[in-house]
């Protein structure tokens, strides 16, 4: 019995794995085993999964998809290669006359975003300050109200995943 603890401090040692090795050779987007195993035992049940084999899989938050957002936040989990994206989606076919911005700078759509425009995405939301879509002369909040709250929690499960909050 004296010698558990010891043994489980050498185990939790050995696990490490040189993380920080790892992440600077993979980028910002590398998610460390801890982090995966975490979001895939606790998070993930707030998800709806799409199983994409070898590709990996995608991750829609269940309460933020049944909201009506012009715009959905996916994160792609590459297993594959231990990494993580986040991309946002028009909920509708595009309509080429909306734009979407963050404060002055517009947002990129069904693309992979970088950790920077990630966290400016997040810090907006947690202040209370909305995410605009300009169509025509009209400006439409997105994420308003509880979708703002849903979205908060998508950007900060990606966060914490790739180990940036």
């Amino acid at each position: 019995m004296r010698l558990l603890p010891i043994l489980l401090i050498l185990y939790l040692t050995a696990c490490d794995g040189n993380t920080k090795a790892r992440k600077s050779l993979r980028g910002e987007h590398f998610v460390p085993d801890p982090n995966y195993l975490f979001f895939k035992n606790t998070r993930q049940r707030d998800y709806r999964v799409t199983d994409l084999g070898e590709a990996g899989n995608l991750f829609e938050h269940e309460d933020l998809a049944i909201l009506t957002s012009p715009i959905r936040i996916i994160i792609h989990d590459d297993w594959l290669d231990d990494r993580a994206y986040l991309k946002l989606q028009t909920a509708t076919p595009a309509n080429p006359e909306a734009s979407y911005y963050l404060n002055a700078d517009p947002l990129p759509l069904n693309e992979r975003l970088d950790v920077t425009t990630i966290k400016g995405i997040y810090r907006q939301l947690s202040a209370n300050r909305s995410i605009q879509r300009i169509q025509n002369a009209d400006t439409i909040r997105l994420f308003p109200g509880p979708a703002a709250d849903q979205a908060r929690e998508v950007l900060s499960d990606y966060l914490r995943l790739v180990e940036a909050l």
